[in-house]
């Protein structure tokens, strides 16, 4: 049975954002689909995704609630209404999704890097992975296409088993997006994790809205544009991922 969590990111603001009255009406609550892992979104609604969404709402006059699901199911939801709003997806989802809109302006730019636990060498493109034995997650396409003829590729189901491939010795590589491989290697302890550069790609990262939310688009691509202008952006990007490169 798929687990379900609803968590307001009033939780968010502890410690970092001024704390604002609830509005009273549902009709002032948003609900946002959640697929991301730490350090982007958290259980505590402290993460980077967490934190950017809140204050964006926030100063929208919404409250917003999350619903935390698979990456398919979120998408599925939010096309059919279930859902108000995602967290940040790559671009051109409105091609696949009839029912859902693209805010024209980015969240962040994510970028698919190789880590090692010690082991240097070029990682400059696909191509440069061949000589290796590589581990990716199933179903992460950008991975799936490019990933090609290594010398061996093993194919897990979450981080977690994608790092233990690394700390076990079972992978020279492994692929996956920069700011929760950090995370999760960190969570296992792994001291000698490297991150190879550059990125092997990197890709910008957009909220989507269902179309019957479509009156929010304008308001809220020109509030992200306010909160990168006014510092908000750095601010939160410096308490929840940053942190994570210090003493690279």
């Amino acid at each position: 049975m798929k687990l379900r969590i609803e968590v307001l990111f009033m939780v968010a603001a502890v410690g970092a954002l001024a704390v604002f009255p609830a509005p009273a009406s549902c009709a002032d609550t948003i609900k946002v689909a959640s697929t991301s892992e730490p350090p982007l979104t958290t259980a505590d609604g402290t993460g980077y995704f967490d934190r950017v969404y809140f204050e964006l709402f926030r100063r929208m006059g919404l409250t917003p609630i999350r619903r935390k699901t698979g990456a398919e199911r979120s998408m599925i939801n939010l096309n059919t209404g279930i859902d108000d709003v995602t967290t940040p997806r790559v671009k051109g989802l409105s091609r696949v999704y009839p029912n859902i809109i693209q805010v024209p302006e980015k969240v962040i730019d994510i970028d698919f890097v190789a880590f090692t636990a010690g082991l240097e060498f070029a990682a400059t493109d696909w191509s440069s992975l061949r000589p290796y034995n590589v581990g990716i997650i199933t179903g992460w396409k950008i991975l799936e296409i490019n990933v090609t003829e290594t010398r061996s590729l093993v194919k897990v189901d979450d981080a977690r088993q994608l790092f233990l491939l690394l700390a076990k010795g079972r992978a020279d590589t492994v692929i996956y997006e920069k700011w929760q491989g950090l995370s999760m290697a960190r969570q296992l302890g792994i001291s000698n994790i490297k991150v190879l550069g550059p990125p092997l790609a990197t890709r910008a990262m957009y909220p989507y809205v269902h179309a019957g939310r479509q009156n929010l688009v304008a308001d809220m691509a020109a509030t992200l544009k306010t909160m990168k202008a006014d510092g908000t952006f750095k601010q939160i990007l410096g308490r929840t991922l940053e942190p994570l490169t210090a003493g690279e």
